[in-house]
């Protein structure tokens, strides 16, 4: 990896090649660069090309000295979005189950669930690997563009198949948007923000919220009776869908007009540095000042690997023939094949093996509950003398709004001395079977709706330490295949809860009760990990 010494003597080259009126401005002691810009380590992967690491060190260098201005600003709103969209997409699957199942007298209405999670699991598989094809942008686009318009047709379909497949397109675009806005997040960011990637979370309660806002008024006055429902007296889910639909486009044209750059790196990568440094040079127009990176830092960079016999005009990973897109192929292919290594220590193999089944149960326990609670709240209301649709996605609306700041107070939670992210998870997962047990029990109305936000609050808090414990706890080698296997458990085991709920009375609780006793399994599994990442950096 490049010293600080030899980034700063390769920063200090080049400089006549920016236009004269802007030298002063791209120097290395100009005002536009940190005289002090701290320089972050570049976690380099073993076996890896030495040319591409160091171009991807001297870029995250240019990263850093540009520094967190408008273009980066406006990427943590719009990036976002891939948090937004996941649960809109997710909570808009119970929003319509009561009103489709009066609707097409369904009996299994899981099915709607099963083929969003059937669609979750291949999109997170399948749009990571184009990302790496085809670039981040392409994905990063595309998938809420096809969101939005499987949301506007599925609103159209006349029967219950044709829907289910409409709700696998919808799972399969946005299973991939939220892992390819995270590359492309942390590949624009400067290292001293890339943080903030933690705080994306807070737009998963957002994208509940409006989720249940639309959809409240619009089911509740549009719904048929039970035994009486006709096309026409039954359009509260599908005026629903188009409203989510347009909403969704809204949003992709919103990233468009955002103008969001191609990642830099991928541009290395694919042995373009001349648009590489474009995009660098783009982002510091953007941010009002200019970079010091040219095109020949990176022909210097050349010719100094050269007179060792190295370079990139091969593949990026060394030893390995053939074309660019093959290698790309190959290489992600091969994070896989290192799953060994995930069980190579008796430490390793107890925290693989105990985040495999948290992330699993969570991934099950979620579907159970959030997916057929309208039918249970619907249920409990009639048990209370209340009105039913309206109450029940009232307090559906309400759930929401808890979903918002939990976020922000288990990350601090995180960071306390004899908690850390250990113990946000234990918390997270104990507390949120409990408050569902106590849920079920309650006859009150008021208290079961007191019990049902407190479920949606804690619910994060094991969902924000999975996210933030996983990358933290694995080294850099086989950090990409360690989260993906996790990711992959998570929406392979969410499939089978759809499946589960189509042999169980999903009016009295029970899928609500088995969620309960998942989310404490998980939560007691965190404090059995070896390793407490509090207060240490990722390897």
């Amino acid at each position: 990896m490049m010293s600080a010494k030899s980034i700063s003597s390769i920063k200090k080259t080049s400089v006549e090649s920016v236009p004269s009126e802007d030298r002063e401005t791209a120097s290395i002691d100009g005002p536009a660069v940190a005289k002090d810009s701290e320089i972050y380590e570049t976690l380099i992967v073993d076996g890896s090309n030495e040319v591409y690491n160091a171009k991807i060190t001297l870029l995250n260098e240019a990263l850093q000295d540009i520094g967190m201005g408008k273009f980066q600003w406006i990427l943590c709103g719009v990036a976002g979005f891939g948090w937004f969209m996941d649960s809109f997409w997710m909570l808009a699957i119970s929003l319509i189950s009561i009103p489709i199942k009066r609707g097409f007298s369904v009996h299994r209405i899981a099915y709607l669930s099963l083929f969003k999670y059937i669609g979750l699991t291949l999109g997170a598989t399948f749009w990571p690997l184009m990302s790496d094809l085809f670039g981040r942008s392409f994905a990063f686009n595309t998938t809420l563009i096809m969101s939005g318009a499987s949301g506007l047709v599925a609103a159209g379909m006349p029967d219950f198949a044709s829907l289910n497949f409409f709700i696998f397109l919808i799972g399969f675009a946005t299973g991939g948007n939220q892992p390819v806005d995270s590359m492309l997040f942390v590949e624009l960011i400067p290292a001293s923000h890339q943080h903030l990637l933690l705080h994306e979370s807070a737009f998963w309660g957002v994208g509940n919220l409006v989720a249940s806002g639309i959809g409240w008024p619009l089911i509740v006055n549009f719904t048929c009776e039970v035994g009486h429902c006709t096309y026409e007296n039954n359009m509260g889910w599908r005026y629903s869908y188009w409203a989510f639909g347009g909403l969704t486009l809204l949003f992709s044209l919103l990233r468009m007009i955002a103008r969001i750059y191609e990642s830099p790196k991928y541009y290395v990568g694919k042995h373009e540095d001349r648009k590489a440094v474009d995009v660098i040079q783009a982002i510091a127009k953007r941010n009002k000042t200019v970079s010091w990176l040219t095109y020949e830092h990176f022909e210097k960079i050349d010719r100094e690997f050269a007179a060792k016999g190295l370079s990139l005009e091969g593949p990026i990973i060394e030893g390995t023939e053939g074309d660019v897109n093959k290698v790309i192929v190959n290489r992600y292919l091969e994070n896989f094949k290192h799953w060994k290594i995930l069980f190579q220590t008796r430490k390793m193999a107890i925290t693989t093996t105990l985040l495999w089944c948290i992330w699993g149960f969570t991934g099950m326990a979620f579907p159970l509950f959030n997916n057929f609670l309208p039918f249970y709240l619907e249920w409990k209301g009639a048990q209370t003398g209340s009105t039913s649709l309206n109450k029940t996605y009232r307090n559906y609306c309400i759930q929401a709004v808890f979903s918002i700041p939990p976020g922000f107070f288990a990350g601090w939670l995180s960071n306390r001395k004899y908690i850390g992210r250990k113990g946000v998870g234990f918390l997270g997962g104990v507390l949120s079977g409990i408050f569902m047990y106590l849920f079920t029990t309650t006859k009150s109305a008021h208290a079961y709706l007191i019990y049902n936000c407190c479920v949606s609050f804690v619910t994060t808090f094991i969902y924000a330490a999975m996210y933030a414990y996983t990358p933290e706890v694995y080294p850099a080698q086989v950090r990409g295949a360690a989260t993906s296997a996790c990711s992959f458990w998570n929406r392979c085991c969410g499939t089978m809860g759809p499946v589960m709920a189509l042999y169980l009375d999903i009016n009295n609780g029970q899928p609500v009760f088995i969620s309960g006793a998942l989310f404490i399994v998980a939560g007691v599994l965190f404090i059995l990990l070896p390793y407490e990442t509090r207060g240490r950096a990722a390897s």
